[in-house]
């Protein structure tokens, strides 16, 4: 297997992770998290997701799980601005994106941080 590939398969299992906590959370305490504090509860379960967090490796929009569109970017690697990678978006859909539509989506939803 390839390093990309491995990289790859590691990044979607980290944000697989992150969606199931912030699922979590909306389901337990009927609102969206509003900071990394609040899915300290279940780090447990989600080891690779927590180190994700926890290490600051994905930019988290907060906001956008409180009241962005289903399509919106919640979460997305902090190298992908530059490089293009990984996105989760709020509906748990994870997808690939290259630097420029990562920018060009992100500014069309400003308004959702």
């Amino acid at each position: 297997m390839e390093d990309s590939d491995r990289e790859t398969q590691v990044g979607r299992l980290e944000l697989e992770e992150i969606s199931a906590m912030f699922k979590l959370h909306v389901d337990q305490k009927k609102r969206s998290p509003s900071k990394s504090e609040d899915l300290q509860a279940y780090h447990a379960g989600f080891a690779h997701g927590s180190k994700a967090l926890q290490s600051g490796q994905y930019v988290i929009r907060w906001t956008v799980g409180k009241s962005g569109a289903e399509d919106a970017i919640l979460a997305y690697s902090k190298n992908a601005p530059a490089h293009g990678g990984l996105t989760l978006l709020r509906n748990g859909t994870i997808k690939k994106m290259t630097a420029e539509q990562l920018t060009e989506t992100l500014k069309a939803t400003a308004g959702d941080r």
